[in-house]
C-alpha cells in the first residue's frame, strides 16, 4: 500500500541572539516571535509554534495559511531594527490532512505492552505510537 503524499510547507525562521543571554525568533509571515535558552532551544521552540499557528489557522481561523517565502523574499522582509540574524533556518511543517490507516506488524507482546502504556495515559495506540514515532524523528535528524 502507497503512503499518500501529505503536502509539506517550508517556512524559514530567523534567529537573533538576545545580549543578556538566549535566542529569539521570528517568522515573518506570522506576527509573533519565540525564544530559547539555547540555539537548539529556539529552533525547538518556534517548530512547536508553527506547527501550533497551522493548526490554528487551518482549524479556528478557517483561513489560508500564508504562502512560504522564497529565502530572497524572506530576507527583504525582515526588519532591519532585529539587526542581523545569527543564521536563517528552513522549518517544515505538515497542515493538517486526511487521515491515514497503516497495518502494522509487531509481536503480539509489544502490543500489549503499547496499548497497557497508552490506557494509563489516556492516548489510543495510534496517538502513542505516532507521537514516539515523531519525537523520534525530531531528536535523530
Amino acid at each position: 500500500m502507497k503512503t499518500p503524499n501529505a503536502k509539506k510547507l517550508m517556512y524559514f525562521l530567523a534567529i537573533y541572539k538576545v545580549e543578556e543571554g538566549g535566542f529569539w525568533s521570528r517568522f515573518v509571515e506570522f506576527p509573533a516571535a519565540d525564544q530559547g535558552e539555547t540555539l537548539e532551544d529556539a529552533v525547538t521552540q518556534a517548530t512547536v509554534f508553527l506547527e501550533g499557528i497551522v493548526k490554528d489557522y487551518t482549524k479556528n481561523m478557517q483561513v489560508p495559511l500564508p504562502e512560504p517565502l522564497t529565502i530572497e523574499e524572506f530576507k527583504k522582509k525582515l526588519d532591519p531594527s532585529d539587526g542581523e540574524p545569527v543564521c536563517i533556518v528552513p522549518i517544515f511543517v505538515y497542515p493538517p490532512s486526511p487521515t491515514v490507516r497503516i497495518q502494522l506488524t509487531a509481536k503480539a507482546n509489544q502490543i500489549a505492552e503499547v496499548d497497557s502504556y497508552a490506557r494509563e495515559h489516556n492516548l489510543t495506540r495510534s496517538e502513542l505510537m505516532i507521537s514516539a514515532a515523531i519525537d523520534y524523528i525530531r531528536r535523530n535528524s
